[in-house]
């Protein structure tokens, strides 16, 4: 089994990220009985039948999205909130929205302890109305499609989303330009839970 510093480091992630991924305790986000594994690169449940994907593989989907300092996220399919905490560890403004109360109560816990500058909304992501604009926008389950998030972002954001069904994804980043023109990037395929 290879570690997550070891995954990160042959990913090239950037060092922020990097530096985030060893400050986040992974193990206070996943289940109780797998949280020995918790320093190897591989999906782990978090309870309620949901898994988020290996740390490294997470870390690029910040990275695709320029998290870093003095940017804004949101994370739409917070679960249990280790993404939101990464974002957080490298320097990111960070929302997550998680539609399941239990996660929900869960990942506001556990951030309160390891990234308490992240904020908790209890929503459904397909309905949620963020009131603002975000530097980048990262969904943590697969969507058919990402147009109705392209309106919370900034002028030269980032969206971020796996793309498809439950057979068949890519991992996509939708950028904004400064006119408000949309340039879509595949990432190559992916397998992610739905968002729903």
């Amino acid at each position: 089994m290879i570690t997550v510093t070891e995954a990160a480091r042959r990913r090239g992630l950037e060092p922020h990220l990097l530096a985030a991924l060893e400050r986040v305790p992974r193990a206070a986000f996943v289940s109780p009985e797998v949280q020995a594994r918790a320093t190897f690169d591989e999906p782990l449940p978090i309870g309620g039948g949901h898994h988020h994907a290996e740390p490294s593989y997470l870390a690029v989907l910040l990275s695709l999205a320029g998290v870093g300092p003095g940017r804004s996220l949101a994370v739409l399919g917070a679960g249990t909130g280790y993404l939101a905490a990464l974002a957080a560890a490298a320097g990111a403004e960070v929302v997550a929205v998680e539609r399941d109360p239990a996660m929900a109560a869960r990942a506001r816990a556990v951030l309160s302890g390891v990234a308490p500058t992240v904020s908790v909304v209890e929503d459904d992501a397909f309905r949620w109305v963020p009131g603002r604009t975000f530097d980048a926008i990262v969904l943590a389950g697969a969507v058919q499609r990402a147009g109705p998030w392209l309106e919370a972002l900034a002028p030269s954001g980032v969206l971020v989303a796996p793309i498809g069904d439950a057979r068949r994804q890519e991992l996509v980043s939708f950028s904004l330009d400064d006119l408000g023109k949309v340039r879509r990037r595949g990432h190559g395929a992916v397998r992610f839970a739905l968002l729903t």
